[in-house]
């Protein structure tokens, strides 16, 4: 691989890079504006009616109804799917 060719994919990774970085950082910007907006807060995980603060910021903005399931479906898909690549590499 030519030189020019390596510096030209490292810097579009590096492009790449700060793109992912700033989509997450505004999304969590925006989640943090949103919480204190709809006065938000962490419940005790240990007492009837538990709920997350994603599951409470989902519900304050959008309702109970079709989207507060597939937001919270979406949650878990992604939390699943991230805690399998954990053991990826194990034999």
């Amino acid at each position: 691989m030519s030189s020019g060719l390596k510096q030209g994919i490292d810097n579009a990774a590096s492009a790449i890079e700060v793109c992912v970085f700033s989509a997450v950082l505004r999304r969590f910007c925006s989640a943090f504006h949103l919480v204190r907006a709809y006065h938000v807060g962490a419940t005790d995980a240990g007492k009837a009616g538990y709920q997350s603060v994603l599951s409470k910021l989902t519900a304050a903005v959008a309702g109970k109804g079709v989207f507060y399931y597939i937001t919270i479906g979406s949650i878990l898909l992604a939390l699943a799917l991230s805690a399998n690549t954990a053991f990826a590499d194990f034999p």
